[in-house]
């Protein structure tokens, strides 16, 4: 009896011996899962990654635009209206006869996204946005920008119209230019233009040289003619 007594305290050790070592080397496990480095995406070389950004432009859309182009030949202070349409589904040509502003239309196939810029720039320009630069596209209305150009430089000017996507990327907002187009005009001053100049700049002097002396002639030669009359 007794030794079935110590058989059985000999077990109890050995069971609760196991269960302690068990414990421990779970413990010791938890430990080593808590000291691990959690890579965050930060933490990652931003050259090793790979180019999201052409995966975005590659599933993007595609829509139409047609805008008009001015005159080549402007006068210095003429006026004119820039107007650019974007459909995805309706084509160029139908485009084209919605173009209310004067002049020829150009047509092109580009890269869209839901959120789109069109800016429109010249430095012999002076250019008032008529709608937002930035504007969200629909898939069922037509989207169109305007502007009103003055010519304000004389001589070769160039305007510049440039097309961009307003894109997510990395949790970030980020611009990304889908396409550029460039014109050349000649701005000219007309005969009446320089002449309007010359007088605004010079008017003191033409006043002294020739407008005084001509009214003085006049008075001369009116007054010649009633002593004639005498």
């Amino acid at each position: 009896m007794k030794v079935t007594i110590s058989n059985q305290r000999c077990f109890v050790k050995w069971l609760v011996f196991t269960i302690f070592v068990s414990l421990l080397i779970l413990a010791c496990g938890r430990v080593e899962k808590r000291g691990e480095a959690t890579i965050e995406p930060k933490d990652v070389d931003s050259t090793r990654l790979p180019f999201y950004l052409d995966e975005v432009i590659a599933s993007m859309a595609e829509g139409q635009i047609a805008f008009n182009v001015p005159d080549s030949v402007v006068e210095l202070d003429q006026s004119f209206t820039i107007q650019l349409l974007l459909d995805p589904a309706k084509s160029v040509g139908e485009l084209e006869t919605m173009l209310q502003a004067s002049g020829a239309a150009e047509k092109y196939q580009i890269k869209i996204s839901e959120n789109m810029q069109a800016r429109l720039t010249g430095n012999g320009f002076e250019i008032s946005p008529i709608t937002p630069e930035e504007q969200l596209i629909s898939k069922r209305e037509t989207t169109e920008w305007k502007w009103e150009v003055k010519a304000v430089k004389s001589g070769q000017q160039k305007l510049y119209l440039a097309l961009s996507a307003i894109l997510k990327f990395q949790g970030e907002t980020k611009v990304r230019v889908i396409r550029t187009f460039d014109r050349e005009m000649l701005v000219r001053v007309s005969l009446g233009k320089r002449i309007s100049t010359f007088v605004g700049k010079n008017w003191q002097w033409l006043w002294t040289a020739l407008v005084i002396p001509v009214m003085g002639w006049l008075w001369k030669r009116k007054s010649a003619k009633k002593h004639g009359r005498k």
